[in-house]
């Protein structure tokens, strides 16, 4: 899929027009947000690595005729749980790539405070943090 937005945005920025107007330009500004941006995407990649590889919970086993008779029905319930989890994470990576690269191009400006603190959520593919620890499926 990629990240969405839409077109007056880009137009905007391509034309430095609406809060794009007030983004830093000339300066390195975004490199800091970009690369924690890309760290998430890095490590949310080696967490879903480590519990496919290295904990074998696989989703793939899941569909299997072995999986029918793994253990007990809680412990079935279990290991669906960690390994949807887990799959979960394997799409979060892109997607966080993708927000360090638009970080990085300056597509995601968003605001700078009254400390001059520039803010780069304005494209977000995930929130990571909000999204697992959210009360409501909405």
């Amino acid at each position: 899929m990629g990240p969405f937005l839409e077109y007056v945005d880009y137009k905007n920025w391509v034309e430095l027009k609406d809060h794009y107007a007030k983004m830093p330009r000339g300066d390195f500004s975004t490199v800091a947000p970009a690369l924690k941006r890309l760290g998430t995407g890095i490590c949310v990649m080696c967490f879903h690595m480590f519990i496919t590889l290295y904990l074998g919970f696989s989703i793939y086993f899941c569909g299997s005729k072995e999986y029918v008779t793994y253990k007990t029905f809680f412990h079935r319930c279990c290991f669906f749980l960690i390994a949807m989890t887990s799959q979960r994470f394997m799409y979060y990576t892109p997607w966080c790539f993708t927000d360090a690269g638009l970080i990085a191009c300056g597509l995601a400006y968003e605001k700078t405070d009254k400390e001059g603190n520039h803010s780069w959520e304005y494209i977000t593919n995930v929130k990571i943090w909000a999204l697992e620890t959210g009360a409501s499926c909405v």
